[in-house]
């Protein structure tokens, strides 16, 4: 008798793919993406936000792991200054008095059989940074809510207490504080997946 193998989990950081074995699995940023229309935005100013959005993700990673080096001279110019996102968040880090049990973590629900990238995880409360022009977005909530799922999957929050923030940025350092329910946005984000796979693709 041949012993089943598990499938291996794994995460294209380049190509920003999910695979279970030689399957392709679908995420929540390429999910909820067909419910944003960028068509109005043009595609250097696109591709700026976003390489800038994935410069405030990487420096605050680094903060809450411990390994970013505050004394630094941070990125600045006239339209933003890192320095002070950077330092902006370190207030609202000890106001809130964060323990981060995990930080930019890939994670993956077997059930539902997809899988996220969460921001960070401190105690029962699922967090995700997004920029100030995003603070009223819906989807926001239900990307949490999808990002919550895989970390009940995997026993990292317990889902009666489980708490849904987002933390939004301006290019100057102002933090805004946004608390999502869970339930309605879990249900919102079954709905979404489950379109996804049987008319989307993956």
């Amino acid at each position: 008798m041949i012993a089943e193998t598990a499938a291996k989990f794994r995460y294209d950081d380049e190509k920003h793919e999910y695979w279970l074995g030689d399957t392709k699995l679908p995420h929540p940023t390429g999910v909820l993406a067909r419910w944003s229309d960028f068509s109005s935005i043009p595609p250097d100013k696109l591709f700026v936000a976003r390489e800038f959005g994935t410069t405030v993700h990487k420096y605050i990673a680094a903060f809450n792991n411990g390994t970013l080096d505050m004394d630094a001279k941070f990125p600045a110019d006239e339209t933003f200054d890192l320095g002070a996102i950077v330092k902006g968040w370190e207030r609202v880090y000890m106001e809130n008095v964060y323990a981060m049990s995990a930080v930019e973590k890939t994670l993956l629900n077997k059930e539902f059989r997809y899988a996220c990238t969460v921001d960070a995880i401190a105690g029962n409360t699922v967090i995700d940074y997004k920029p100030m022009s995003r603070v009223r977005d819906p989807k926001v909530g239900v990307q949490l809510a999808a990002n919550a799922m895989c970390a009940i999957s995997e026993g990292l929050v317990d889902m009666p207490r489980v708490h849904l923030v987002s933390w939004h940025y301006d290019p100057f350092g102002k933090w805004k504080k946004v608390v999502w329910p869970f339930k309605e946005n879990c249900e919102t984000w079954i709905h979404c997946l489950s379109a996804e796979n049987r008319l989307g693709g993956k």
